[in-house]
């Protein structure tokens, strides 16, 4: 956080992403929620996050990935399902990259 204070400001990483125009789908949030995407590795990782409380890394990466990526909704959406908000923001960068 020191060397990039404007993450824990809200701004993103990288700077170039800073107009990043996110869709507000309420529906597509809670199916993502949910595990019912339609998408079978993205389903069982959220359902298995729900069970489970947590979720493996490589699935952690793919559901978080397709929130941002595919479903272009805003990833601190995502914080108030997340049992580990911090891993999914950590996804959400890696992905930037």
């Amino acid at each position: 956080m020191a060397t990039w204070p404007r993450t824990s400001m809200g701004r993103p990483f990288l700077e170039k992403f800073a107009d990043v125009q996110w869709e507000v789908n309420e529906d597509h949030l809670q199916l993502w929620k949910d595990g019912k995407t339609g998408y079978p590795i993205v389903d069982a990782a959220m359902r298995a996050c729900k069970v489970r409380g947590w979720m493996e890394n490589r699935v952690r990466m793919v559901a978080a990935c397709f929130l941002v990526k595919d479903l272009m909704l805003d990833w601190r959406e995502s914080l108030f399902h997340s049992s580990s908000p911090g891993r999914i923001a950590w996804s959400r960068n890696r992905a930037d990259k």
